[in-house]
């Protein structure tokens, strides 16, 4: 054999090998011999400048050589930022079979975030075939409204799809929410319910105790509680006050309090009490009571003979009867 025709074989051996190589990296989606054959397009944005930080991760299910990119929102860093995403994706995938990647939405807050909203772009040579949950796509995004996001919760999205050309596919998620300060205030609702106690009857000369009770009657505190009672005519304190204003203080839910004051007559007659108890925009009235206090009455009767001899004993009797008006009692 000459040696020209050992070249001739030789350089057709090296153009099959080529070629067997070319079929095997088309066919495995792997072929890659420079960035000019997957130029970026204009005004593309890196996957660390639109995803964040790329460090391994934990491998996604089924899907060897996964990573993890991450980026907290707004500041970038975690310890001034509201939300963090993390995307998990796979490091590569053959061109025409499904693959899955996830997006983890967390709130780094102490508060609560509202109207969370995840969007995620979907770039040329990918196409989606189901999102969880489901998502609004529309032309080159896919938006998810995640509602609201507790301090520390966070929810995860997961994107299907399948490569149709071969080179990069490239998907920059967004974030956005309203935060909110919230305060919570307990609403009680107090209750006042008031009784007096009197005797029902006495004598016009002795004093006699009036008794209120208040009691809470509902939920939560009832404040500086004062009882008015606008003594009738012809009843006073002992000491003349005719106003009686008594103060409760606090009164807690189901708590009681009970005062006594004694009351003085300056007549007989019947004498109806009654009092309200007051605390802020409470107002509650007692029941009437009715205390009928009567004059005692000293009546000393003397009877004897009419007639007597001298030097001789007499019989009398002297009788004393005490008795209240109107009805009289020994």
């Amino acid at each position: 054999m000459t040696l020209r025709q050992l070249t001739q074989r030789r350089g057709a051996f090296v153009a099959l090998a080529s070629l067997a190589l070319f079929t095997a990296g088309c066919q495995t989606g792997n072929y890659n011999d420079g960035s000019s054959r997957s130029p970026k397009p204009s005004g593309a944005r890196t996957a660390k400048s639109a995803q964040g930080d790329s460090a391994p991760g934990a491998a996604l299910a089924g899907i060897p050589g996964a990573t993890k990119v991450t980026m907290a929102f707004p500041t970038g860093q975690r310890a001034t930022s509201a939300v963090l995403l993390e995307k998990e994706i796979p490091g590569e995938v053959i061109l025409g079979q499904e693959f899955e990647y996830r997006i983890a939405v967390k709130n780094l807050s102490d508060n609560a975030l509202d109207t969370v909203r995840l969007t995620d772009s979907i770039p040329a040579g990918f196409n989606v075939t189901a999102t969880e949950p489901a998502a609004d796509t529309v032309g080159t995004s896919a938006t998810w409204m995640l509602g609201a996001l507790a301090p520390g919760a966070s929810k995860t999205v997961t994107v299907k799809g399948i490569a149709t050309e071969v080179g990069k596919i490239t998907t920059c998620a967004t974030v956005d929410y309203e935060s909110s300060l919230c305060s919570s205030v307990a609403v009680v609702s107090p209750a006042l319910d008031i009784q007096i106690a009197a005797p029902e009857d006495g004598l016009s000369c002795d004093p006699f105790d009036l008794t209120v009770t208040v009691t809470n009657a509902g939920t939560g505190d009832a404040r500086d509680v004062k009882v008015i009672d606008e003594l009738p005519e012809g009843l006073t304190t002992l000491s003349g006050q005719r106003r009686l204003v008594m103060d409760f203080g606090t009164l807690a839910s189901a708590q009681s309090k009970e005062k006594t004051v004694k009351l003085k007559a300056s007549r007989a007659g019947a004498f109806v009490h009654g009092a309200t108890a007051e605390s802020g925009g409470l107002k509650a009235d007692a029941a009437p009571v009715t205390t009928t206090l009567r004059e005692p009455i000293l009546a000393l009767t003397m009877t004897g003979t009419d007639k007597a001899y001298a030097n001789r004993p007499v019989n009398a009797a002297l009788t004393c009867l005490l008795y209240t008006s109107p009805s009289p009692r020994d």
